[in-house]
């Protein structure tokens, strides 16, 4: 049996995350960036949720219309049996690691899979999915299929936007409640640890797009971000289409482009209805994934404007908007844990940026050779279903 289960220097890496996040339980505001932690409470975690995109996504795409799958070879090669799962990796998802190092008995379990079983105490179940983000164009605009441009007809789901992620999290806590009880459904949620990572697909499709501009991209990139830290926010907190409208309209101009006057459609139809936030629905323990060296990832070094050389190298000037957006998220988190401090909220925030650069610039010494910037297509679209 193929193992996915990485070498010990990784391993003992993802531990030090995990005991970081294990802390969460009692601490407050933590960073798995090395700030120090103080360890209060023995209390764990009793079930894990994940949302965002194809960094936390099991294989829920695999139950949508979409192109962004990976239910096929070559990922899936170091996974049990060298099953393509629809993880967007080799093996193994950081959420697995973390599952399995919860106790629990199975990986985490996407939640549009038909034979998803409700679990008491312990559950580790995603709603994340590949391409989506926190900006609402995200999901509908790396491989957009439209059957008109005018908004009016209806448009191919690309990705589980981060609205709907909410929306199906609110109708899988209704099934524990019918299933186990309000009381153990309201414990399970209030001891669960919400796992969130999304950003990176707003970054490198909605704001750079084809590689000179995005749906996003007549905007400065500071304003960009600043919205994108919004919808962060607002995901923990409280979520309402009117506010999204009203970002999006002040970002960018309705006659900018027809991915404008479509986002603007979609969330109209919504009307004036308040999405529940996590916070809303019960979470108290949240862990915030910062973006990664976007600079190095396939996707960004095929489209993007490379250096000065012709070889496939990381793009230094993209690594330095994830460092900057990441400062920024920080600043963001702390202060929405001081605005949830009376609920007893908890956020940590994960580095994810200098782990996965120095596995990058370090393959070694993580006990084997990883082959860098190759993709298994040559088309430059399908580079895109690599992140």
């Amino acid at each position: 049996m193929s193992s996915s289960f990485p070498s010990f220097k990784l391993q003992y890496s993802l531990i030090r995350i995990i005991c970081l996040l294990f802390m969460l339980a009692s601490s407050t505001y933590v960073s798995a960036a090395g700030d120090p932690l103080v360890r209060t409470s023995s209390s764990f975690f009793r079930s894990l949720y994940s949302f965002g995109d194809s960094f936390v996504d099991p294989g829920n795409n695999n139950f949508i219309a979409t192109r962004a799958r990976s239910n096929f070879p070559p990922y899936g090669r170091d996974f049990f049996n060298r099953l393509a799962t629809g993880r967007f990796s080799n093996g193994l998802l950081f959420p697995d690691f973390l599952a399995y190092y919860l106790g629990d008995k199975e990986l985490q379990q996407p939640y549009l899979d038909p034979k998803l079983s409700l679990q008491w105490p312990l559950a580790a179940v995603s709603f994340a999915s590949a391409t989506s983000g926190f900006d609402p164009l995200t999901s509908n605009f790396t491989f957009p299929i439209y059957k008109d441009f005018t908004g009016a007809g209806s448009i191919s789901q690309n990705a589980i936007s981060m609205a709907k992620q909410l929306e199906y999290f609110e109708e899988y806590k209704s099934k524990l409640k019918r299933r186990f009880g309000k009381r153990k459904a309201e414990s399970q949620i209030e001891r669960a640890l919400f796992y969130i990572n999304a950003g990176s697909d707003d970054i490198a499709f909605s704001f750079f797009g084809d590689g000179t501009s995005g749906p996003r991209g007549t905007s400065p990139l500071p304003d960009y971000e600043h919205f994108l830290l919004e919808q962060v926010q607002q995901f923990i907190q409280v979520l309402t289409p009117t506010q999204v409208l009203l970002q999006h309209m002040k970002l960018v101009p309705k006659t900018s482009n027809v991915f404008s006057q479509i986002i603007i459609i979609r969330v109209l139809k919504l009307g004036f209805v308040t999405l529940q936030g996590l916070s809303d629905q019960g979470a108290r323990r949240f862990a915030v994934s910062g973006l990664p060296p976007l600079g190095c990832i396939p996707v960004a070094i095929t489209r993007l404007p490379r250096n000065s050389s012709l070889q496939r190298n990381c793009l230094g000037y993209v690594n330095s908007i994830s460092e900057e957006f990441n400062e920024l998220l920080q600043v963001a988190l702390k202060a929405t844990q001081s605005k949830l401090s009376k609920l007893g909220t908890k956020i940590a925030y994960i580095d994810f940026n200098q782990p996965l650069l120095d596995l990058i610039q370090n393959p070694g010494y993580y006990g084997q050779y990883i082959q860098l910037f190759q993709a298994t297509t040559t088309t430059k679209n399908s580079y895109a279903t690599l992140l």
